[in-house]
Order: structure tokens, then sequence, then C-alpha cells
């Protein structure tokens, strides 16, 4: 919750037949400073039927880890906030993030930076246009072995 209000939009339909510490879904983070970008990704988390909040800066995430128990965040590494490299390395330092995955949303980017932003702390990328089906067998892999290792929400 932040301000009083519940930031999580609950969905019925489990995504995965695992258990994510006593919930039937996984709970998604999606930071994305623009809207329409938001919305697509909004609407992939829907369809895939998880529960996701989705806020416009690092800054309104980390917050949201506060109150929120969270599985994995969608990280837009071009927000004019803050870098993206920037970005995950804060996420990184900070307890509550230190194992939930963080996949990267980007453009066209080198090898070479796909490797920095690795080093920073990103588990996974996705480069744009979001192909809905490759985000979702992404997401799901992350979480598997998440549960795999036995790791409970990193957040709270």
């Amino acid at each position: 919750m932040i301000n009083g209000k519940r930031i999580l939009t609950r969905r019925r339909k489990p995504a995965l037949p695992l258990d994510f510490h006593g919930q039937t879904t996984a709970a998604i983070l999606i930071v994305e400073d623009d809207p329409g970008d938001r919305d697509l990704l909004m609407q992939a988390m829907e369809d895939a039927g998880y529960d996701f909040a989705a806020v416009g800066s690092v800054r309104a995430a980390m917050d949201l880890c506060k109150e929120e128990v969270l599985d994995l965040v969608l990280l837009d590494i071009s927000s004019p906030e803050v870098d993206g490299r920037k970005a995950a390395g804060l996420l990184r330092r900070d307890p509550h993030w230190a194992a939930i995955p963080i996949v990267a949303i980007t453009g066209p980017i080198s090898v070479r930076e796909k490797k920095t932003l690795a080093d920073c702390g990103v588990t996974a990328m996705e480069t744009r246009p979001i192909d809905g089906l490759s985000l979702r067998g992404t997401i799901e892999t992350l979480l598997r072995e998440r549960a795999c290792r036995g790791e409970g929400s990193g957040c709270r």
C-alpha cells in the first residue's frame, strides 16, 4: 500500500502452478516512465494472470517495495529519472531487492552493454518491441528458478 491505497492489481487465475510464499500467483512490479509502454506491459501481465503493480519511477518502486511482497521487477532502463545501470545498482544495494529478479526492458543494445547491465544486477533482458510470449517465458523461467532455490520474497 502507498498512502493507504492498495497498489497491486490482483488476478484470479494463477500464472504458474507454483506456490509463491502462500500466493497462487507471482507479484510483478513494472517500472516504466512512458505511460503507453507501461500500459502495454500491464496488459501483458494481466493477460498472463500475474498480480502486478506499475509505477513511473525508480523512487516509487523503492517505496512500493517497502509496502508490498514482490517476486520480479520489469525495469525500463532508459528512464529519464535514473540511468538503467544506476537504477539496477540502487535496487541491488537495498536488502529488500537482493533476491528479486530484475528484467531490463531495453532497446537494442550491444553485447558490452548487456554485460554491463548484468554486472549491475540485471537478471535478464527483453528488447523492444516487446514480444509477449518471450517476456512471459523469461518471467516464468526466472520465477521457477527462484522457487527452486527456495527463495521467498525479497520484499518485507
